[in-house]
């Protein structure tokens, strides 16, 4: 490309550019300064386009989400026209001829992408292999790809301090709405610290994530120090699954647990507040989780051979033993409550359980060996 053409006519004498771009898809140059924005047609216009197909990201984790493709290629548009080719074909695309189709993938997997460009009767043509990949959307079904867990079924065990007046009741930090906050009491008198929450989340999780969104309103009560538990026993808390420090702000805070910490139960010791205040405040607790127990669970622990049949039952299910005698079973529920226990003394390959009068649903038997070796199995009640 030659010379640019010059700002000759009415171009402001002593105009500081703070920034020049070329906007080669209108064949100009733009330039911004302290007297404004100006613009001049580049010295060539026309000249062999460089093509560059683009989407916002190559990893989506929902191959339900909708991905904006763009056309972003080095070129001049006049006399332009477009043909997208996704390979697999996608669920849905708005229009495989226009420069900014919308696209759903519809299926998880890795896309190759190629753009032809038509620009006055030449094509031009960039194909990027594997280009975008999508997964299954996330779901509390799907351990590799998790959900955020639904509140709607979770209920307050204990707060040691709320505030009476709308809004500040412990249950607003769990009911969707961060406009809403849980507030210790402060129109009647404050309580000091350390200040507790425990709540019950209906169901038995594998957690991997905790977030803590502070009151977007203002400051007070942000928490600073904390405690987190969470436990499958709401009276045996055990040891904290995390410590630390929340900083002041109205973005969430995240608590990141890789490998999963199964519970129904949770508990948050706020011990300080960010400005040493006596107050504590949350807009939201949010988890994410799945009901999948066994998942990650290591072959010495989740052995291959137990394994549950027939699956759904609606009567006897049986299991495959372990020799690890005598063992001994329990018979939870995906809400967390204990069905059944007990011990199997026998050497028998299979032991059947009937579960005739449980209601439909997801129940886990868990199988403690001699050996201290814990075994899992998944069965559905029809």
């Amino acid at each position: 490309m030659s010379d640019w053409e010059s700002f000759n006519d009415n171009y402001p004498v002593g105009m500081s550019v703070n920034l020049a771009m070329p906007f080669f898809r209108d064949g100009k140059i733009r330039m911004a300064g302290n007297a404004g924005v100006w613009e001049s047609g580049l010295k060539e216009p026309e000249f062999e386009p460089i093509i560059n197909p683009w989407v916002e990201r190559d990893y989506f984790n929902c191959m339900l989400d909708t991905l904006y493709f763009d056309d972003h290629s080095i070129m001049n548009h006049e006399g332009v026209s477009w043909t997208w080719d996704i390979v697999p074909e996608p669920l849905y695309i708005e229009s495989a001829n226009m420069r900014n189709p919308r696209v759903v993938l519809g299926e998880p997997g890795t896309y190759t992408v190629s753009l032809e460009v038509n620009k006055n009767g030449n094509i031009f043509t960039k194909t990027i292999p594997d280009m975008i990949t999508t997964t299954t959307c996330p779901s509390i079904e799907d351990c590799s790809n998790p959900a955020e867990l639904p509140k709607d079924i979770w209920e307050l065990l204990y707060v040691d301090s709320e505030e009476i007046n709308y809004p500040g009741l412990a249950v607003m930090s769990f009911d969707d709405d961060p406009e809403t906050i849980w507030h210790t009491r402060w129109s009647t008198g404050s309580d000091p610290y350390p200040h507790e929450i425990q709540v019950d989340m209906g169901e038995t999780y594998r957690i991997y994530s905790f977030t803590y969104l502070t009151r977007q309103d203002g400051v007070n009560g942000r928490i600073k120090d904390y405690e987190l538990y969470i436990s499958e026993d709401e009276q045996n808390w055990g040891d904290p699954v995390s410590t630390g420090s929340f900083v002041n702000t109205s973005s969430p805070q995240g608590i990141d647990f890789p490998e999963g910490v199964i519970g129904k139960y949770f508990r948050l010791m706020a011990l300080s507040e960010v400005n040493g205040n006596a107050w504590a405040s949350a807009a939201e607790f949010s988890m994410v989780g799945c009901t999948d127990l066994t998942y990650g669970v290591p072959n010495r622990v989740m052995m291959h051979e137990v394994r549950a049949f027939p699956v759904p039952s609606s009567g006897r299910v049986g299991v495959s033993l372990p020799y690890d005698f005598p063992l001994s079973y329990i018979i939870v529920s995906s809400s967390g409550q204990v069905n059944d226990q007990g011990k199997i003394i026998t050497g028998a390959e299979e032991y059947y359980f009937d579960i005739r009068d449980y209601r439909a649903g997801i129940y886990f038997i868990r199988l403690i060996g001699a050996s201290g070796t814990v075994y899992h199995v998944k069965v559905i009640k029809e």
